[in-house]
């Protein structure tokens, strides 16, 4: 079984995540997602890592990379948005983007594009 975890902003505010599972077949319920989403709530999927405070992350979060070890690609401090693509969890500040395959220890989530949204003008350029 495979847990798969949502979070919700709706009504101004972020709601608590629920999470639901898969059976052997991965057959998924998502309609329950939908009904409890309802009109105007924003669904947002866990992307199955945690940030260096044990914090898990969320698609939408706006997280802060403390990378410095020297062959990283990605700047230090930067700074950008959980998206997905094409069944790939990525950070993108609008001006660059790197893709996620692996928990970073000096990742931190900062906030979310919701409630945070101007954290993101502060981010370093690529």
């Amino acid at each position: 079984m495979r847990e798969i975890k949502f979070r919700m902003y709706r009504d101004g505010r972020m709601q608590t995540s629920w999470s639901m599972t898969t059976d052997e077949a991965y057959n998924y319920d998502f309609q329950k997602c939908e009904i409890e989403a309802g009109e105007g709530g924003i669904l947002m999927q866990f992307t199955g890592l945690k940030d260096k405070n044990g914090k898990e992350i969320y698609e939408s979060d706006i997280v802060l990379i403390l990378e410095d070890e020297m062959y990283s690609p990605i700047p230090n401090n930067f700074k950008g948005e959980v998206k997905m693509m094409e069944g790939c969890w990525y950070i993108d500040n609008e001006r660059c983007a790197f893709l996620v395959w692996q928990e970073i220890a000096d990742w931190e989530v900062i906030g979310n594009i919701y409630e945070n949204h101007e954290l993101l003008k502060e981010g370093k350029p690529c």
